[in-house]
């Protein structure tokens, strides 16, 4: 156990490090979708940025309710959760390319209509009984429109 007199360990300093690093690049992806900050008014992504972001938000209402589920030992929406998981991964990576205006942004955006066709998919299963489920639905189909208009 350390104590106060141990003292800060590398591995301390090394972790904290690469907690403000984590910190600071998902704040600006979120933000940008969340503010309208000037230059983002400017950026051709803007609309990508606030799709990719908005799909990711109810991505995550939609795996929070899955986990929900399958505490209670229902797998129903095992499908549901595992193509939201590939999705919300895609759509924060989309971001960060629009962001930034990577060249990789319309091929990426190729792969993504695909990733968020298939959740849309699994969640229009869901979607009359499971707010969340439709929300998510909702939310990749914008994000799909907003790749289209790039790619």
């Amino acid at each position: 156990m350390k104590t106060s007199q141990d003292g800060i360990t590398r591995r301390d300093v090394l972790a904290g490090v690469g907690a403000l690093a984590f910190a600071a690049v998902t704040k600006g992806v979120a933000e940008a979708g969340e503010h309208d900050h000037m230059h983002m008014a400017a950026t051709p992504n803007a609309e990508v940025v606030k799709a990719a972001n908005d799909c990711v938000d109810a991505g995550q209402a939609c795996i929070a309710h899955c986990i929900e589920m399958f505490k209670s030992g229902d797998n129903s929406m095992a499908e549901c959760n595992e193509t939201v998981q590939v999705s919300g991964k895609m759509c924060n990576t989309l971001a960060f390319l629009a962001l930034t205006n990577s060249k990789h942004l319309k091929d990426f955006a190729k792969i993504c209509i695909e990733t968020c066709s298939e959740c849309e998919a699994a969640c229009k299963k869901h979607e009359k009984m499971v707010s969340q489920c439709a929300d998510c639905a909702k939310a990749c189909r914008k994000c799909i429109e907003a790749c289209k208009k790039i790619s």
